[in-house]
């Protein structure tokens, strides 16, 4: 029967089903094929299943839809994923939980094959949470790309010189010290404004970091923000982990704008991403350590550092004088 854990209940489907038979079943109890909204669900789903027998266990994430673009049937917005290595890759499909040995990691298959499924509903008594009321659209920095259509902000670093070119890390570090972080990309039209923003630039054949990142091999890559990895744009054959070093994702300022994975430790430019909203003078006065030194020991770039528009002051001020909004 149902399984309650938190605000939801889970049912086990007991008969191989294809994607869309699955689906059909758990509409058919007023409730849907699974999602995973966290790390603590997957957790309670990996034991629910993960001893199991059946190699297999439907969600509802698939990517029919538009290609590289993982959705959930119920339309929730993805915030969560649990990959197994090398997936998504460039698979068109739906996507399972495996048992075993790799329990809990998700994998893509064709949707037409069957397996066992996992239906999930809000538990009796729940009240779901009320759709959020419409808000005015918050701005971006100057300088920063973005569109009516997204709650980023984007901008590119290009190194004028070799040494000034950063790792992975210190390009991750560089993007949270002003308040975001490396550049993820979960749609085609976030790829869209980027590409648009370095081509404006004239900026062609050149090498960014992004956020992808594989703390393991087994569990493939993640974004440095947490966001899900719902989207995907791999060069041909990418990523390969070669010579099994390769745990870090750039990309490439072609017309593609293809992803391949590189050495953590290689030098590169990089892009920053920041969510739109209201910290302009923060974002500023990070800005200014950034450019103005952090101790006494390290010299000022400039003598002087910007807070907000509305004033420039030594570097011994700067944090003192900006204020977050």
């Amino acid at each position: 029967g149902w399984k309650r854990h938190g605000y939801y209940c889970y049912f086990i489907g007991e008969t191989a089903s294809t994607f869309t038979e699955a689906n059909s079943t758990c509409n058919t109890n007023a409730a849907y094929l699974m999602t995973v909204e966290d790390r603590f669900e997957q957790a309670y789903l990996t034991s629910l299943i993960g001893l199991r027998p059946e190699k297999y266990f439907w969600t509802g994430l698939t990517d029919l839809e538009e290609r590289g673009t993982f959705k959930w049937t119920n339309n929730e917005r993805v915030l969560y994923t649990h990959w197994n290595a090398d997936m998504p890759g460039r698979k068109q499909g739906c996507v399972v939980m495996r048992t075993g040995n790799r329990g809990g990691l998700w994998d893509v298959i064709k949707c037409d094959e069957k397996a066992k499924f996992v239906c999930k509903k809000w538990a009796e008594g729940v009240t779901p949470p009320p759709i959020p009321t419409t808000t005015p659209e918050p701005k971006c920095p100057a300088e920063w790309k973005t569109s009516s259509t997204l709650s980023s902000c984007y901008k590119y670093y290009k190194s004028r010189t070799d040494d000034e070119k950063k790792t992975w890390m210190e390009s991750r570090d560089f993007c949270r010290a002003i308040g975001g972080d490396l550049l993820s990309l979960n749609s085609k039209d976030e790829e869209l404004v980027v590409s648009s923003m370095l081509s404006s630039a004239n900026i062609y054949r050149n090498i960014f970091w992004m956020g992808l990142m594989s703390s393991d091999p087994i569990e493939g890559f993640q974004w440095s923000d947490g966001s899900a990895v719902i989207y995907e744009n791999w060069g041909y054959g990418e990523p390969n982990n070669h010579q099994g070093v390769e745990l870090c994702g750039e990309l490439s300022s072609d017309y593609r704008l293809s992803w391949n994975d590189r050495h953590c430790e290689h030098p590169a430019d990089w892009i920053c991403e920041l969510r739109k909203g209201n910290y302009y003078s923060f974002f500023n006065c990070r800005m200014a350590i950034l450019l103005c030194g952090t101790t006494p020991e390290m010299p000022a770039k400039y003598s002087t550092c910007s807070c907000g528009a509305a004033q420039s002051v030594s570097f011994t001020g700067a944090c003192k004088a900006c204020v977050r909004l």
